[in-house]
C-alpha cells in the first residue's frame, strides 16, 4: 500500500481533530502506541488497560486511541508507530453500537466493514487483539504489546486487579466524556431491556445472512492475525 505523504498525513490529522473530542488521542510523532478498533469493541477498556500495566512504562498521553477511525491507523503506519487493532465479532459489535448509536443497522455494518477494510492494509507493527482477550486474557494482550513495541511491560502482573482499576477508571470517565452514553446507561427494567436487545439481535442477524461481506471482512482480519475464530 503506497503511504500517503506529509502533507496528506497532516490533512488526516487535522480532519481527525476536527471530528473527535479533545479526550481521543490522535497520532503525533510522540505517540508510542495507537489502540484502535470498531466502536464498542472495549476501546475504553483496552486503553485504560494498558495504561495502568504499563505502570509509567507507557503514559496515558503517549497511546492514540478512540476515533474508531482508519486515519489513525495511517498516521501511524506512516510514523512507524506500533498498533493494536481492536476486533469483536460482527453480530455483537453492530448490535451493541446501533443501541448505543441509534444509527441504522446498514450503516452500523458499512462502517465495520469500512474500518476493518482499511485495517488490513495497515499491518506493520499491529497486533490484533479480540474483545474476548481485553476481557478475558489481558496477559496475551501484554504480550502482543511488547512484542510489537519492546516496551517490557511486565506479563506477571495481578490482571485481575488491573481490571477492576481499569473499570473504575473508565466508568469515572464515561460521565465527562460523554453524557449522553451515560443517560442511556439508566435504561428500561431489565427484562424489558432484554426483550428489545433480543428483538434487535435478530435484525441484526437478518442484515448479516444477507450480507456476508460483513463476516467475511472479519475472518479475513482474524486469519491474517492468526486468531481462532
Amino acid at each position: 500500500m503506497a503511504m500517503p505523504s506529509e502533507e496528506n498525513i497532516q490533512i488526516l490529522r487535522d480532519n481527525l481533530a476536527q471530528r473527535n473530542h479533545p479526550a481521543h488521542h490522535i497520532c503525533k510523532p510522540t505517540t508510542r502506541l495507537v489502540v484502535e478498533g470498531y466502536p464498542r469493541s472495549s476501546n475504553s477498556f483496552a486503553a485504560e488497560m494498558i495504561a495502568v500495566s504499563a505502570n509509567g512504562i507507557l503514559q496515558r498521553a503517549e497511546i492514540a486511541h478512540h476515533t474508531h477511525e482508519v486515519a489513525n491507523l495511517q498516521i501511524a503506519e506512516h510514523l512507524g508507530i506500533p498498533k493494536i487493532i481492536l476486533i469483536r465479532e460482527p453480530e455483537n459489535a453492530i448490535l451493541s453500537f446501533h443501541i448505543y448509536s441509534e444509527a441504522p443497522i446498514e450503516r452500523c455494518a458499512e462502517e465495520y466493514v469500512a474500518f476493518y477494510s482499511g485495517a488490513l492494509k495497515l499491518m506493520d507493527k499491529t497486533a490484533v487483539v479480540h474483545f474476548r482477550e481485553v476481557t478475558d486474557d489481558f496477559r496475551t494482550v501484554i504480550e502482543r504489546i511488547n512484542a510489537i513495541g519492546g516496551f517490557g511491560i511486565p506479563e506477571d502482573q495481578d490482571f485481575a486487579a488491573i481490571r477492576e482499576q481499569a473499570l473504575a477508571l473508565v466508568r469515572s470517565l464515561a460521565p465527562k466524556n460523554n453524557a449522553e452514553d451515560a443517560m442511556r446507561q439508566v435504561a428500561a427494567p431489565d427484562e424489558k431491556r432484554e426483550q428489545i436487545k433480543q428483538q434487535l439481535r435478530g435484525e441484526v442477524q437478518a442484515y448479516l445472512a444477507a450480507h456476508p461481506e460483513v463476516q467475511q471482512v472479519y475472518e479475513r482480519l482474524m486469519a491474517r492475525a492468526g486468531l481462532t475464530l
